[in-house]
């Protein structure tokens, strides 16, 4: 029988390895439960505009991690309308993504954190860290044969 040896990158001897994640269920919860508690006057500047954002809806887990879903609850409740999710990825400074008939005049807001890359700022609707929950799994496919 061959004797298993630790992978370099594994924290324990025994071939466990801890991984962080976002629970995207408990943090959504949190975060819906955070902007309930802000006044109308809060969510006006969302009236009668299109969210984006680069968090996505992931069909194969079941999850959603995108907040838009959320605050289109909650500004519902404030009866503030809004109008639809635009993807915030952009392609020579122009929103990749849209649909064909899209109004050209439309007031796009962007709800995420801050991307460098595109040069996006942090938005105050976005979630926060205090929101954030996070799960501790286990993995113990860091074990290798020695041959």
């Amino acid at each position: 029988m061959a004797k298993r040896m630790r992978h370099p990158n594994c924290a324990r001897s025994d071939g466990v390895r801890f991984r962080k994640q976002v629970d995207w269920v408990q943090t959504l919860e949190n975060y819906e439960n955070r902007i309930a508690k802000y006044p109308k006057s809060f969510f006006l500047e969302l009236d009668g505009s299109y969210l984006s954002d680069y968090m996505k809806f992931h069909g194969s887990h079941g999850y959603c991690s995108s907040p838009i879903p959320s605050l289109e609850k909650v500004c519902l409740s404030h009866n503030i309308h809004i109008l639809g999710h635009v993807p915030a990825n952009k392609k020579n400074g122009s929103y990749a993504y849209l649909p064909e008939k899209f109004p050209e005049n439309a007031k796009i807001i962007y709800v995420g954190h801050a991307n460098y890359i595109t040069d996006q700022k942090d938005s105050r609707f976005a979630v926060s860290k205090k929101d954030k929950v996070w799960t501790i799994t286990t993995t113990t496919h860091c074990l290798s044969r020695e041959i």
